[in-house]
């Protein structure tokens, strides 16, 4: 997959959706709901992403965090940073592969 992104170009977000790949489409859906009853601006974020911008490709979960932190120190102005963040999915996070049939979403 070849498409540019920046995420460091992100600003004045006020809901936040992070999701694995997988789980687009639905995360999707919730966004495009949210915005039509509330009007809010809303991102949806894959982990992907995150991860090849903040983490140098590599699955951590530091990269979550700092990437949040960004979007929310460099709003435009207090009023304008993140309200809400949305962690969409379930799974668990195992970086030493210590548990068996774990599943790791990315």
């Amino acid at each position: 997959m070849s498409l540019k992104q920046n995420l460091h170009n992100l600003k004045d977000i006020d809901y936040l959706i992070v999701t694995p790949s997988s789980l687009l489409q639905a995360a999707t859906k919730l966004a495009d709901h949210r915005y039509q009853v509330d009007g809010i601006n809303i991102k949806v974020i894959t982990l992907n992403q995150i991860y090849e911008e903040f983490s140098s490709g590599k699955q951590d979960i530091v990269a979550i965090r700092n990437f949040v932190k960004y979007i929310y120190d460099n709003a435009s102005s207090e009023d304008n940073r993140i309200k809400y963040l949305c962690l969409f999915g379930d799974t668990s996070y195992d970086y030493k592969d210590r548990i068996s049939n774990n599943n790791n979403m990315d």
